[in-house]
């Protein structure tokens, strides 16, 4: 499936080859059975190794990177990732300290009510910021992340006009996103469910909430929006489209340091609305591409760069454990 899209080909974690057990020499019957017992438990270890999940789902025509994360309370106990169930229902869902690769049945009597969209930067993957998917699914959240459509032609700029081209291209529509969700997990995301849904997004990932206003396309229930570095401020017209947005809440976070071009300046979000429903979370440290933080498994690949090869500062563990802290405290807000 990857072979024909070779730029995200870094995204595939490759193995270490397994040691073969040779049964030339083996003449004893009891050692010969330990050798088998032996080969299974390797078969079995190549398999648990595989920790990351990435699927390219088609979403409007085009290949994309799709991860959803679970509560670990809406799916069937006792799911067999290899026997998977039909039609194929993948997730990421969080199990004690790990994410682990799953493909199995939401429960039957389950309803979503608690969703969170969550949407990396341009040229940006679904694990970008797996961290805060994890901290949401533990507390009852299904969250769905989808990754930019990679195209190398397009690049960002400063004209207005090649901005919204390449944006246009690379993210997928808000409806296809929600539709997607529901033909990968079989679960409606319906309103009479859910008044509310977050929508968690770092740069320019903002763009496929601000495209569904502007069309017309954009779900009725209210958004609890997070904009971490927040980019696209300077979109013409943007302060009088945001006055139709539904949106409740609007939490920034931000670094006095992230000096990245972005369009515009990410502070002017906060003049957009009313400030009884905005906060701004200022960190002392931290630059751009410190808030994205990816899974051990894909930023240990040898000399891969799955996210177009940016650098990050010593600030980063900083700048996670900070974003980590605004969402937890966001979310047990919801509880008071």
């Amino acid at each position: 499936m990857f072979n024909d899209y070779p730029h995200l080909m870094s995204l595939i974690k490759t193995q270490p080859p397994t040691q073969e057990v040779s049964l030339t020499n083996i003449k004893e019957a009891s050692v010969y059975e330990e050798a088998l017992r032996l080969i299974e438990k390797q078969s079995q270890n190549k398999r648990q190794r595989i920790v990351v999940f990435n699927r390219l789902v088609p979403i409007e025509g085009k290949p994309t990177n799709v991860a959803i994360w679970a509560p670990k309370h809406a799916v069937e106990e006792g799911s067999d990732p290899f026997k998977p169930t039909k039609p194929m229902r993948y997730y990421l869902t969080h199990i004690g300290e790990a994410i682990r690769a799953r493909s199995i049945q939401a429960k039957s009597d389950v309803q979503v009510t608690k969703f969170c969209l969550l949407l990396p930067g341009f040229n940006g993957g679904p694990f970008d910021q797996f961290h805060l998917a994890e901290a949401l699914a533990k507390k009852g959240y299904w969250v769905m992340s989808v990754g930019c459509y990679i195209n190398p032609e397009l690049k960002p700029s400063d004209d207005p006009d090649k901005i919204a081209l390449a944006l246009e291209d690379a993210y997928a529509t808000y409806p296809a996103i929600l539709q997607t969700f529901t033909e990968l997990t079989g679960l409606a995301l319906s309103a009479e469910t859910l008044s509310e849904v977050r929508y968690v997004s770092f740069s320019a990932g903002i763009y496929p909430l601000l495209r569904a206003i502007r069309k017309g396309h954009c779900p009725k229930w209210q958004h609890r929006v997070l904009l971490m570095a927040p980019g696209l401020s300077a979109t013409p017209g943007l302060a009088k489209l945001l006055t139709q947005a539904p949106v409740s809440r609007m939490d920034l976070i931000h670094s006095e340091h992230d000096t990245h071009p972005t369009f515009g300046a990410p502070l002017l979000y906060l003049t957009f609305f009313d400030a009884s429903r905005t906060q701004l979370h200022l960190l002392p440290k931290g630059e751009h591409y410190d808030f994205i933080h990816l899974p051990l498994s894909v930023t240990k690949d040898a000399n891969a760069t799955p996210t177009g090869g940016f650098t990050q500062s010593q600030h980063e563990h900083a700048v996670k454990q900070e974003c980590l802290a605004v969402l937890d405290s966001l979310i047990h807000g919801e509880t008071r």
